[in-house]
C-alpha cells in the first residue's frame, strides 16, 4: 500500500527537494523547468530508492506505531477491565451484605478502547526511531539521487540507481557511510510520527465519537489532513537539515560546509533567515497528506480484496 501511494507522492518530494536547494520558481515553472531538462523520468528521480525506503522505513514505522497502539489498547483494556470488576464487587457487596457477589459479566473489547494523546504520541516516538535506523541507507540514497541533478555539472555523480548510488557511499566513506545524517533522521522521522501518525489517530477518533466510521472515507481524508498539516509543521526543519547534511559535497580542501546539525541550522538561518527551514513546505504538506491518505485506506481495501479472493478460492 505504502509503494503505491509513492507513485503518486514522488513527483512532490522532487519539488521539495528542488525547493530545499535554493529554487525560487512556482510550481507550474518548476514542474516545467524539470521535464524540459529531464523528461517526465525527472519527476521521479530517486524512485527505485524512494521505495527501498518505503519497504524499510516506511514500513517499519507504520507497522511498529500498529503494534505498540494494539498492545497499549490490550493493557488499557485488562486495567478498564479490572477497575470494573472491582467496582461490580464492591457495588455488590453493599447491596446484599453476607451474600456472595455476582460475578461481573460485561467485558472491555480492546480494539474499542481509545488511548489517550500522550500514549500515541509515545507509541509514535518509538516507532519513527526504529523506522528511521532502519531506513537511513535507502533515504540517504533517495536524497543523494533527488538533489544530484541540481548539483554543477562537474559535482554530479549520474547514479545510475539505488544499487549504484550505495556502492559509491560504501566506497567513499566506509559502510558507516550508509547511516551519515543517521541522528537528524531519527529526530525528523520522531517529530514527523509526532505529529503525524498520533494527530491522525486522535482526529480520526474525535470524528468517530461524532458518529462518523473510523474506517470510512470522511474520517480517513480528514485525519490525513489533520496528520499531513502537524506533521509537515513539526518535522519540516528537521527535514531539511537532515537533507542539507546527507546531500552535502566536500569542497576542493576536502571540508565539509556544515560540521553539525547546530551548526547547518546556524548557517542557514544567518544566510538565509529562519524561512530557508521550511523552505518546501507546501509540496511537502500534500505528500503528507496524499501519503497518508493512502496508507491507512489501502490497506483496508487489500484486506477486503484478499479475503474475497479467500472465500473464493473456499467455494
Amino acid at each position: 500500500a505504502g509503494s503505491t501511494a509513492l507513485l503518486a507522492v514522488q513527483p512532490a518530494d522532487v519539488f521539495k527537494m528542488r525547493y530545499q536547494m535554493g529554487s525560487k520558481l512556482g510550481f507550474a515553472a518548476l514542474g516545467k523547468q524539470i521535464v524540459g531538462e529531464e523528461g517526465v523520468r525527472g519527476l521521479y528521480k530517486g524512485l527505485d530508492a524512494g521505495l527501498a525506503r518505503q519497504l524499510t522505513y516506511g514500513m517499519t514505522r507504520l507497522g511498529v506505531f500498529k503494534t505498540l497502539t494494539e498492545k497499549a489498547k490490550k493493557l488499557k483494556a485488562r486495567r478498564m477491565q479490572e477497575d470494573l470488576d472491582r467496582n461490580v464487587q464492591s457495588s455488590s457487596r453493599g447491596r446484599k451484605r453476607g451474600k456472595r457477589a455476582s460475578k461481573n459479566q460485561t467485558k472491555v473489547d480492546a480494539a474499542a478502547v481509545q488511548l489517550d494523546l500522550w500514549q500515541k504520541s509515545v507509541c509514535a516516538l518509538a516507532a519513527g526511531a526504529i523506522g528511521a535506523l532502519v531506513g537511513n541507507p535507502a533515504d540517504l540514497s533517495l536524497v543523494r539521487m533527488t538533489s544530484d541533478s541540481v548539483l554543477p555539472e562537474a559535482l554530479r555523480k549520474n547514479y545510475a540507481g539505488i544499487g549504484d548510488c550505495m556502492r559509491r557511499i560504501v566506497k567513499q566513506d566506509g559502510i558507516l557511510g550508509l547511516w551519515r545524517g543517521a541522528g537528524m533522521t531519527v529526530t525528523r522521522c520522531m517529530a514527523l510520527n509526532l505529529g503525524q501518525l498520533a494527530s491522525a489517530d486522535q482526529a480520526r477518533d474525535v470524528m468517530a465519537n461524532m458518529g462518523l466510521k473510523r474506517d470510512g472515507t470522511a474520517c480517513i481524508l480528514g485525519g490525513s489532513i489533520v496528520g499531513g498539516f502537524v506533521g509537515a509543521g513539526f518535522s519540516m526543519p528537521f527535514d531539511y537539515v537532515k537533507s542539507a547534511m546527507q546531500s552535502m559535497q566536500p569542497n576542493a580542501l576536502g571540508q565539509l560546509p556544515y560540521r553539525n546539525a547546530v551548526h547547518c541550522v546556524t548557517q542557514t538561518v544567518a544566510k538565509h533567515g529562519p524561512g530557508r527551514l521550511y523552505a518546501g513546505f507546501v509540496p511537502y504538506f500534500f505528500r503528507q497528506v496524499m501519503w497518508l491518505s493512502y496508507s491507512l485506506s489501502l490497506p483496508l481495501s487489500l484486506v477486503s480484496l484478499a479475503r474475497s479472493l479467500l472465500l473464493c478460492s473456499r467455494a
